[in-house]
């Protein structure tokens, strides 16, 4: 019986350590082509998805290894937020069973040119649990096939919405490295002017009521070459 029972304890912890080694796993994913091609000047990203489909939360560090630049081009690493282009690391705790986007922005110059960047992704907890992605990107003047390329729509959000004292508008974080100079207007429903806040320098706003009446009004994002998003909100 004391062999049986030391065989059926060595089967638990053999079990037991392969649960916890799957457990703090995850992968990536590229979900669209490794190469993306535009005109000089675009805007290039290629993108894909960190998955946790274990049980435990995993800690991933991402690093920007290799950053072999064209003159003039500077990419920038994107989570939730986008890094400046001078950071080549970041850490992502993702929750178990939660994925993660990622995004690879290739800032371009006025110039024909190539570049590429390798990015790994290691599990902090489990080395041997990484994986490398390198992103190319490819600038032709003679590129006219718009469709293959991801398009990215700017996003703006505002929460609460309604909101009662104050609210926060917040817009995607790369905005801010493709114009040099953002400004956001506030008008009431009939097209009035009532607050403005200009050249901003982080991608969240703190509006505040104030003075301002119970109502409807709209919000519009613009750069200096032009209007790049509006929307609407409630104050009650």
């Amino acid at each position: 019986m004391m062999k049986n029972f030391t065989k059926f304890l060595l089967f638990f912890f053999l079990s037991g350590l392969s649960f916890m080694t799957v457990a703090q796993n995850f992968n990536f994913t590229l979900d669209d082509d490794s190469v993306v091609v535009g005109k000089p000047g675009d805007i290039l990203y290629g993108f894909g998805t960190i998955t946790n489909n274990t049980g435990a939360d995993i800690q991933i560090d991402i690093i920007r290894i290799e950053n072999n630049l064209a003159s003039g081009w500077l990419t920038a690493m994107c989570l939730d937020v986008c890094l400046p282009p001078g950071v080549d690391s970041t850490q992502l705790y993702l929750e178990a069973g939660k994925t993660q986007s990622y995004t690879m922005y290739f800032f371009t110059d006025s110039n024909e040119s190539t570049s590429d960047v390798l990015i790994l992704f290691r599990n902090v907890a489990n080395s041997a649990n990484s994986f490398t992605q390198r992103f190319y990107a490819e600038s032709d003047n003679n590129f006219s096939h718009v469709a293959s390329i991801p398009v990215k729509q700017p996003t703006v959000g505002i929460y609460p919405n309604p909101f009662t004292s104050f609210a926060i508008i917040e817009f995607d974080s790369y905005l801010l490295f493709q114009y040099d100079r953002l400004s956001l207007t506030l008008y009431n429903i009939i097209g009035k002017e009532v607050k403005r806040y200009d050249d901003l320098k982080e991608n969240q706003v703190k509006i505040t009521r104030e003075f301002l009446p119970d109502g409807k009004y709209i919000y519009a994002l613009r750069s200096e070459s032009g209007m790049i998003k509006t929307g609407k909100f409630s104050i009650n």
